[in-house]
C-alpha cells in the first residue's frame, strides 16, 4: 500500500500548492476559476503565489467552485485562512 506521509521529498501541500493542484485537477484555468467564484484572475494568481490570504467570503466562493466547500469549512487553513 502507498504511504503518502509527508516527508522532506514530499511535504504536504501548502495552501498555495493545494489550489493550484486542485484547480488544475478540475481542469480549470485560472481565468475559469475566477469566473466560477466571482473574483479576479488577478487575486487567483495572488492567491496561487501564496502572496494573498483571502477574505473568508472569498475563500468560500472558490471552495465552492472546485466543489471543497466542506473541506474548507472543516478546514479553513486549505486556503490560507487561520
Amino acid at each position: 500500500m502507498a504511504d503518502f506521509t509527508p516527508t522532506a521529498c514530499h511535504p504536504a501541500p501548502t495552501p498555495p500548492r493545494y489550489l493550484r493542484r486542485v484547480r488544475l485537477i478540475q481542469g480549470l484555468t485560472q481565468q475559469q476559476l475566477a469566473d466560477l467564484a466571482g473574483t479576479s484572475v488577478n487575486t487567483i494568481q495572488r492567491l496561487e503565489r501564496g502572496e494573498h490570504v483571502p477574505r473568508l467570503d472569498t475563500a468560500h466562493r472558490i471552495a465552492k467552485s472546485v466543489g471543497l466547500e466542506d473541506a474548507v469549512a472543516a478546514f479553513p487553513e486549505l486556503l490560507g485562512r487561520p
